[in-house]
């Protein structure tokens, strides 16, 4: 193939139309639909060339997506979208950056240095088993792995540990296609604020290639679930904060009208057995009345409380010890359909702000459960919500909390009020909202809030300065004061209305 620039319009666009599709887009929950002027599904980094390169020409805008698990509208555009999903294999990539050529041999995996190079594309859990049967594993992980590589590192996703940082944080290198049509590797070493930008890149800097990380020798964790109350749980500020320190990893879920707190304390194992968690009967009937209860939830708020108990005494309240494969444990069912909301808190006003919303919620009829709090280190990337340059001082650690809001049976469910509730109560203390999920951020907050969002800024404008990769999302929380009553790609537009 010869200069992509010295190809026509018509090649180029007989090239890129069989990689075209004209499906509609959901996300997983169901709470926004996307009918893009164009869908792509590129199956290599040739493809995706032509298709930067057409959309250049164009002038329209682009953004990459995975599998839209996301519950918020990040992935998003009216224009041209492209599914990394095919991009899922390891190939030699010619890397062409300011005309001096060069190659980037993608390793899978390599257990000397012990890290995985895979594409973008790549599933998370595609990745977890294949480093399993090399006897690797990555070292911390969400609450999900039916996401994408790529679209898991735009948001910075975190796990739960002390010690442990983003998923971000263990990114050694990466390789972007940039709006000009340049591929380009960079590291900590190599374009370092584009490396940076990229590793909370609301899919803004470019389109991810491939990502090289640091894994490390697989291992089984032994869980430990340990009911309390949430009076026991909030004894004493220190009491709380050495339940964080205990384990490796720690996570707890928050029934708050139940006022308990099931706390879940993990401890690395090389055996080899594995040890499942028992269930009861009632529990397992109990599960499958929840969607129903939910339902009538919906239009007798009466009865929250009566369903938070019976949640509790069936599916939280047990004493419960499992040993499983790292991802198996690090991961969840996340259940039903749902509206879901997440904010990082300083640390330094965790304990606190806990106090604070839990005055609010225990006679909060219209919150769902459970809440889950979750702990990470501070890191250094630009956007990431756990950034440990806050507005007043530098922070070692941040808490996360999510709310969520159930959709029984897909149902349109009132969310706003108690989202915004709960946003305002976690902005007293800091708080910074997790790009995947519902936010009410404005680009004057994130500015305030971020110190390096001018950093951020100046990437963009210097490697995408006619804003191909930037859509709805970006121009809403970071570029142009917006209305929060309205939402771009939702369902039902009906947000006046509290929906």
């Amino acid at each position: 193939m010869g200069r992509i620039e010295d190809i026509s319009d018509t090649e180029i666009n007989d090239r890129i139309s069989v990689l075209q599709s004209t499906n509609t887009l959901n996300n997983w929950a169901k709470t926004f639909v996307a009918t893009p002027e164009r869908i792509y599904t590129p199956s290599s980094v040739t493809d995706l060339q032509f298709i930067i390169e057409a959309a250049r020409r164009s002038s329209v805008r682009v953004r990459a997506m995975g599998v839209w698990h996301s519950p918020s509208d990040l992935a998003c555009c009216d224009e041209w979208v492209v599914i990394m999903t095919r991009m899922n294999s390891i190939e030699e990539v010619s890397i062409t950056y300011n005309s001096k050529p060069t190659t980037l041999t993608n390793v899978q995996i390599d257990k000397e240095s012990r890290t995985v190079t895979v594409q973008s594309g790549t599933l998370l859990k595609d990745m977890n088993e294949a480093l399993d049967k090399n006897g690797l594993a990555i070292p911390i992980l969400g609450s999900i792995s039916d996401q994408t590589i790529g679209g898991c590192l735009a948001t910075a996703t975190h796990g739960s540990g002390y010690n442990h940082r983003s998923m971000s944080s263990y990114v050694r290198s990466l390789s972007l296609l940039l709006s000009s049509g340049d591929i380009v590797l960079c590291s900590r070493e190599q374009h370092a604020d584009l490396f940076n930008a990229s590793l909370c890149s609301l899919g803004a800097t470019g389109v991810m290639l491939s990502v090289t990380m640091d894994v490390e020798e697989k291992f089984n964790l032994h869980e430990i679930t340990m009911p309390m109350s949430f009076a026991e749980y909030t004894s004493s500020s220190s009491a709380w904060l050495d339940r964080w320190q205990a384990a490796p990893y720690v996570k707890a879920f928050w029934i708050p009208q139940a006022r308990g707190i099931s706390l879940m304390q993990s401890y690395k194992s090389f055996e080899k057995r594995i040890q499942k968690p028992s269930f009861s009967l009632s529990a397992t009937i109990f599960s499958y009345l929840l969607q129903p209860l939910l339902l009538i939830k919906k239009y007798i708020p009466g009865i929250a409380p009566l369903v938070s108990n019976l949640a509790w005494r069936y599916l939280f309240s047990t004493h419960q010890q499992r040993i499983d494969k790292s991802y198996n444990v690090f991961n969840m069912d996340c259940g039903l359909l749902q509206y879901t909301t997440e904010w990082a808190v300083p640390m330094s006003g965790a304990y606190q702000c806990l106090l604070d919303l839990n005055d609010w919620l225990v006679n909060e009829n219209d919150v769902d459960f459970p809440l889950e709090i979750r702990i990470s280190k501070a890191d250094d990337i630009f956007l990431s919500p756990a950034n440990s340059h806050t507005a007043h001082k530098d922070e070692s650690h941040f808490m996360w909390i999510g709310l969520i809001k159930y959709k029984p049976y897909n149902c349109r469910v009132r969310y706003r009020r108690i989202f915004r509730t709960f946003e305002d109560i976690l902005r007293k203390y800091g708080g910074r909202a997790h790009w995947a999920k519902h936010s009410t951020q404005t680009p004057q907050e994130v500015g305030q809030k971020y110190r390096d969002l001018p950093k951020f800024m100046d990437v963009l404008n210097k490697y995408d300065a006619d804003g191909m990769f930037r859509n709805p999302f970006i121009d809403r929380h970071l570029i142009t004061e917006k209305d929060d009553s309205f939402r771009d790609f939702k369902h039902h537009q009906v947000e006046a209305y509290g929906f």
